[in-house]
C-alpha cells in the first residue's frame, strides 16, 4: 500500500473531525477513514452541505427620531460692544421628526441556532424634520428677548446597510445593524418676526444651504418572522449626520455670520416590514 504523505494525513484528520460533528464515530467508520484517505471531492461535498441560501429582499419602515442639538447658540451681532454684549443668544427647540425608509438588497439564511441570517443592501431614509424654532436675546441681555425665529430643516440619507441576526429563538431573531453613506442636510432660509410691541429689525436672512455629509448608524433590534417571506422588525439606532449649518447672512452686517449647530446626531426607533423574493420552501428561518 502507498505510504501517506503529510498532506494526506492532515486531510484524514480534518475529515474525521468533520464527521464527528455530524454523527457519532464507529469503529467501522474510523477503520474506513484509515484505509481510504479522504479525497477533495469528499471534503467539498461536506462543506457544500452547509451553504447559505440567498434571496433578494425589499423593505419599508417608519418611525421617530430624537435629534440632539444644542439648547442654544450665539451669533455676533456686528456691534462694537465688548463680550458678551456683541453677541445675540438664540434658544433652539426641535420637535421630534418622523422617519420613513426604504431598503433593497440581498439576504442570506443558513440552518443553525447561531448567526441564522445576515443581509447587505442599500437604504434610503427621509426625515420629515419639523422646523427649529426659538427666541433671540439681543446683546446677551434677558431684557432684550425681542424676536422669535423659524428655521426649516430637511434631511435625506443613502447608505450601505448591513444586518446580522445573532440567534434564532423560534420566530424571534435578535439582530445588530450598521450602515455608512451620505447625508444631504438642507436648511431653509432663516425667518424671524418681532414679539408684540417690538420694532422689527433688519432680518439677518441666513441663506438656505444644502450640504452632503458622511453619515453612519449603529443599531440593534428584533426580527419577528410573520411567515416564510415576511419579516417584521423593531429596532433602535444611533445615527450621525455630520455637521449642520445655514448659509451666511444676506444683510451687510451679517455677511460673515451663520447659524452653526455643530455635529448633528439622533436616536431613532424604526418599525420595518421586509419581503423576501423567494419560494417559501427555500426559507431557512421557518422550518
Amino acid at each position: 500500500m502507498k505510504k501517506m504523505d503529510l498532506r494526506d494525513s492532515l486531510m484524514m484528520v480534518i475529515s474525521i473531525f468533520a464527521l464527528c460533528l455530524t454523527k457519532p464515530l464507529s469503529a467501522e467508520s474510523v477503520s474506513q477513514s484509515k484505509s481510504s484517505p479522504p479525497t477533495r471531492e469528499m471534503m467539498h461535498n461536506y462543506w457544500s452541505s452547509s451553504n447559505e441560501h440567498g434571496s433578494w429582499f425589499a423593505g419599508v419602515g417608519a418611525g421617530l427620531m430624537k435629534p440632539s442639538i444644542p439648547a442654544g447658540f450665539s451669533i455676533n451681532n456686528g456691534s462694537d460692544f465688548d463680550m458678551p454684549y456683541n453677541m445675540d443668544v438664540y434658544s433652539a427647540n426641535w420637535s421630534d421628526p418622523y422617519i420613513v425608509s426604504a431598503m433593497l438588497g440581498r439576504m442570506w439564511q443558513r440552518p443553525g441556532l447561531f448567526i441564522p441570517g445576515y443581509a447587505l443592501g442599500l437604504r434610503y431614509q427621509h426625515f420629515f424634520a419639523k422646523d427649529i424654532t426659538g427666541l433671540v436675546m439681543q446683546y446677551s441681555l434677558p431684557e432684550f428677548i425681542n424676536y422669535e425665529y423659524n428655521l426649516g430643516v430637511r434631511i435625506n440619507t443613502l447608505s450601505v446597510y448591513t444586518k446580522l441576526d445573532l440567534v434564532k429563538l423560534g420566530r424571534v431573531l435578535p439582530y445588530l445593524t450598521g450602515g455608512i453613506g451620505l447625508s444631504s442636510n438642507h436648511s431653509e432660509i432663516y425667518e424671524e418676526k418681532p414679539l408684540p410691541g417690538i420694532v422689527p429689525r433688519d432680518n439677518p436672512s441666513f441663506a438656505a444651504r444644502t450640504k452632503s455629509q458622511f453619515t453612519y448608524d449603529l443599531g440593534l433590534g428584533v426580527d419577528v418572522l410573520i411567515n416564510p417571506q415576511v419579516i417584521l422588525s423593531l429596532g433602535y439606532a444611533y445615527q450621525y449626520f455630520g455637521t449642520f449649518n445655514t448659509g451666511y447672512g444676506q444683510r451687510a452686517e451679517w455677511t460673515s455670520q451663520r447659524i452653526d449647530l455643530g455635529k448633528l446626531t439622533a436616536n431613532t426607533v424604526l418599525l420595518e416590514l421586509t419581503y423576501l423574493f423567494d419560494k417559501k420552501e427555500h426559507n431557512e428561518f421557518i422550518k
